[in-house]
């Protein structure tokens, strides 16, 4: 069976994550989707103050379950997928959007190919900038 990995925060659930997703289950038979717990998505965002995430570990992990190509929502403690992807795994491949492939992401010290897909223009952050810009407080 070919074991597909996925991860990322989805907060902010959008067709760029709907379209990852989607292409991310047709390159195997299983589609496991790591999500960063609230407090690791904090302690990463000390970094950025951002103050995310918007939406609780449980409804993200709720919002994902209910997309037919996930079979699996793990939430994890970590900032980064290493330890959930050993314990959970083994999978045959990661799979990361476009704008990950020049970014110097831990999964790359694993010995997993990464594949990129393009979700197309759509970014959470990108959501959250025009969301910020509008907002009249």
């Amino acid at each position: 069976m070919r074991r597909i990995w996925v991860n990322g925060v989805f907060d902010i659930l959008h067709v760029g994550h709907v379209r990852l997703l989607r292409q991310a289950r047709l390159m195997g038979d299983h589609l496991t989707v790591g999500i960063n717990s609230d407090v690791s998505v904090r302690r990463y965002d000390k970094l950025r103050s951002n103050g995310r995430p918007f939406i609780a570990q449980d409804e993200r992990a709720e919002m994902l379950r209910s997309i037919r190509w996930v079979d699996d929502v793990i939430v994890f403690d970590e900032t980064d997928p290493l330890a959930a992807i050993e314990k959970y795994g083994p999978f045959t491949a990661i799979v990361k959007g476009v704008e990950y492939r020049e970014k110097n992401m831990p999964e790359r010290w694993l010995d997993i190919p990464i594949h990129y897909v393009d979700g197309g223009a759509t970014h959470s952050s990108d959501i959250v900038d025009i969301i910020r810009r509008t907002d009249p407080s």
